[in-house]
């Protein structure tokens, strides 16, 4: 089954970085941002979330994005349905985030933005899946520079 990335994107002034770092990572309360998901993975469907942020010089503005992947849709939309504002049905964090959270996240961004910040969907290809564990990765990269094949190519590059 394809998985699905929930990507929400928004924009601030550069002076609120430190405003919105802290209020990613720590949210408003004990049960929001990111700290609170580390300790307690078991309360949501996404198997990974990162968050990523650039700079625009022209405007002086950052534009943030973050990523949640869920390993396929019916997760996805189980995620959705906690979050409908039915006390009966919502998440544990459901009501510190919309009441707390939210406002505190819409006030440090660019003015004139709308809330909540776009949210696009988009469904994963299985057929181009790439996996590599990280670690892997890193040994392979370090063992380079004494890689024959990769020391000819380093030499090409610079001829």
């Amino acid at each position: 089954m394809p998985g699905v990335v929930n990507v929400v994107t928004w924009r601030i002034p550069r002076r609120n970085h430190d405003d919105m770092l802290k209020m990613v990572a720590g949210g408003t309360g004990h049960h929001t941002g990111n700290d609170y998901q580390r300790k307690h993975p078991e309360t949501f469907t996404y198997s990974r979330t990162r968050t990523f942020y650039r700079v625009d010089e022209a405007t002086d503005t950052e534009e943030w994005f973050f990523m949640d992947e869920y390993d396929d849709i019916e997760l996805f939309h189980k995620a959705a349905e906690l979050w409908t504002g039915d006390p009966a049905t919502n998440h544990p964090m459901a009501e510190e985030v919309l009441t707390k959270n939210h406002p505190k996240w819409a006030s440090l961004l660019v003015s004139g933005t709308t809330f909540p910040p776009d949210q696009r969907l988009f469904t994963e290809l299985e057929e181009l899946r790439l996996e590599f564990e990280p670690w892997s990765r890193r040994a392979a990269a370090l063992k380079r520079d004494a890689d024959e094949w990769w020391q000819l190519e380093a030499l090409e590059a610079n001829e």
